[in-house]
């Protein structure tokens, strides 16, 4: 049987169709499906249905005129409803037809708005939600949609489709008024905003995750770039102090090498430096032989010079009554001269040159000191 024959509110009838239920039969089987999701035409589907799988008592007329006249309007009114809803949804179609095409200039009017308050007393916000209708709308969602008023369409139409698909799950469309459409949809796109919220929050935090991440991977860079430095350097003194050793263990083997050696072999071996170092000695000794000239040459002649002096004064002295007096002032400057050549040429005591230089002046003077003490004798 037709589900039209139960006789079903407008609204019921429309929730049974569009949750896809067209016979009493199939009603029957899926009425406690039908019931979790639409409680409240579910209870009237049910007890229609009841009613007419009721046993009728025999003899019993269960049809009246004004019965059938009901049932008759009832299902004219379902289908014009059907047809409404159909017509509403071409309309919409032409409406945006006529916006997109421009063809309200073929009937004299310059602009959408002013077509459709002349032409359909509607205004142009009125207009704009109708073509939302049919823009936004997919072939299911007029499906499911049917029967319901425009209002609450025009609601629907400013949503995306999960949206709408979230509102048709959890919403009895049918008995909830359009105020209170309205507050679910402002809930739930304040759950969606404070939603898209935690989200932007998310994608800023894994982008500072990402920077610090990306500082991070700098700074360890740099220190993987020092530590490689570092290590270099460290190859570098390791390879320094390395041939240091190998060369500190080669002098110690060659020193240990020498001192092995018989001493005949070491002399032989070292010919050359013993060549350099004579030739070295000889020539710190033939300078320090020019050091010694000079100095005897400066020597002698301040002992001439002291002799002269020594002469003039006595010559000075001559004239002197005590004569004796004189000769003893000459011996003790002679004793003196010798001294203290004696003194200045000890250090020299080995030096060939100097040691005969040196006799052959103090023989001089003692000579000359003997010819002083003979005249002190005689004069005694």
């Amino acid at each position: 049987m037709d589900i039209e024959e139960l006789g079903l509110s407008v609204r019921a009838y429309n929730a049974v169709k569009r949750y896809g239920i067209n016979t009493t039969e199939e009603l029957a089987e899926r009425i406690d499906e039908f019931c979790k999701h639409a409680p409240k035409y579910g209870e009237e589907a049910r007890e229609a249905l009841s009613k007419v799988s009721a046993p009728q008592p025999s003899g019993v007329i269960v049809e009246s005129a004004e019965y059938t006249r009901a049932v008759r309007l009832h299902r004219c009114i379902c289908a014009n409803a059907q047809a409404a809803q159909e017509s509403l949804y071409e309309m919409c179609k032409a409406l945006k037809e006529m916006r997109d095409g421009k063809h309200y200039k073929e009937l004299g009017y310059d602009n959408f708005e002013g077509y459709c308050k002349s032409e359909l007393s509607m205004t142009d916000r009125n207009a704009r939600n109708y073509i939302a209708v049919i823009e936004n709308f997919t072939e299911e969602n007029r499906k499911t949609f049917s029967g319901l008023q425009t209002s609450k369409l025009f609601l629907l139409a400013k949503l995306d489709e999960q949206e709408r698909t979230e509102i048709a799950q959890n919403t009895d469309l049918e008995s909830t008024s359009v105020r209170e459409l309205k507050a679910k949809i402002d809930d739930l796109k304040k759950a969606n905003d404070r939603l898209m919220g935690k989200v932007a929050e998310a994608e800023d935090n894994a982008a500072l995750s990402r920077k610090s991440e990306e500082a991070a991977c700098g700074k360890l860079s740099i220190l993987r770039t020092d530590a490689e430095m570092k290590e270099q350097k460290i190859a570098q003194l390791t390879a320094k102090l390395n041939a240091e050793a190998a060369r500190s263990a080669e002098l110690e083997n060659q020193v240990e090498e020498l001192e092995n050696r018989p001493v005949d072999v070491l002399i032989h071996n070292n010919d050359e430096e013993i060549d350099r170092l004579t030739a070295q000695f000889q020539e710190e000794l033939e300078k320090r032989d020019k050091d010694t000239e000079q100095r005897l040459e400066q020597q002698r002649e301040k002992y001439l010079k002291q002799m002269n002096e020594g002469i003039a004064k006595a010559r000075e002295e001559a004239q002197a009554p005590d004569l004796h007096e004189l000769w003893r002032a000459l011996d003790n400057s002679l004793d003196n001269a010798i001294e203290a050549i004696e003194d200045f040429f000890d250090d020299y005591e080995d030096h060939p040159k100097i040691k005969d230089f040196a006799s052959r002046l103090k023989t001089t003077i003692r000579d000359l000191n003997t010819t002083v003490n003979n005249v002190l004798a005689g004069e005694k």
